[in-house]
């Protein structure tokens, strides 16, 4: 932060920026692509790096081309100088992960090369991965996001670049607290990991670790059970176990009914 008090004196709070939210249309895509970056904030004017220039809040600009592993970071700065910051990272989708429900196992495969009967470059299976049925894989950064049915829990592992063997996760999202039921679904917007499931929609803190509460639970309607979910700008497209698609709000909570 800066500020034009005394060399010496903290910034004052109550004069700072905020961010309420910096997310993009997608956080995974492939060389070449953009994405929609969004933000709302107050108390100032936004600028995004990475030659995306300035951003109204409650606005959408385009990325331009992303052709490698990028974090954009969002700065907004009010008249006094005072500056917050918030970092967005989108992964270019150079490997295909895929979860062997039947294996107990994940497979990495190089995603230039996906063509015909091939080997995978890993595979991560064994004891100490803890994994029993994994479902759905989504890699954020350098982190792997796997959401298992038979543990009733999501693992995340380190060092997805290099990942390969037998590893064990360094978190795991389980208990009796997270009322995770058979996730399967993964997706990420910011700071927030949203699980699909029997229990419906579930939306846990990025980093949240052990039997931790969800802050957002949407239920799905009765005789429903989600398979898998998209994130699109506000919206959480649902893929249902009854051969239809569910869209709901993604910023919904409780009994929030489908916009669709």
């Amino acid at each position: 932060f800066r500020s034009d008090a005394a060399p010496d004196a903290a910034p004052d709070a109550a004069s700072a920026p905020t961010i309420s939210s910096f997310t993009a249309s997608f956080t995974r895509v492939r060389a070449g692509r953009q994405v929609q970056l969004s933000a709302e904030f107050s108390g100032g004017t936004g600028s995004i790096s990475g030659g995306v220039g300035a951003i109204a809040s409650g606005g959408s600009v385009d990325s331009g081309a992303v052709t490698q592993d990028t974090t954009f970071t969002l700065t907004v700065t009010n008249p006094d100088g005072v500056s917050v910051t918030q970092d967005l990272a989108i992964d270019v989708a150079t490997r295909l992960w895929v979860a062997n429900y039947g294996a107990a196992s994940v497979s990495r495969f190089d995603a230039s090369s996906l063509h015909g009967d091939l080997a995978p470059a890993a595979t991560l299976a064994g004891a100490m991965t803890e994994l029993s049925q994994p479902s759905g894989v989504l890699q954020v950064g350098d982190q792997l996001f796997v959401s298992d049915q038979g543990r009733d829990a999501v693992f995340v592992y380190d060092n997805a670049a290099t990942l390969n063997g037998d590893v064990a996760p360094v978190r795991t999202i389980s208990g009796t607290n997270t009322y995770l039921l058979n996730p399967r679904g993964l997706a990420v917007v910011g700071n927030e990991l949203y699980v699909v499931g029997d229990t419906g929609i579930l939306v846990f803190p990025l980093d949240a670790n052990g039997s931790v509460s969800p802050t957002r639970l949407v239920p799905l309607m009765a005789n429903e059970y989600g398979i898998d979910l998209r994130m699109v700008a506000d919206e959480v497209h649902v893929s249902l176990g009854i051969d239809a698609v569910r869209t709901y709000p993604a910023d919904g909570d409780g009994a929030t009914p489908p916009l669709r």
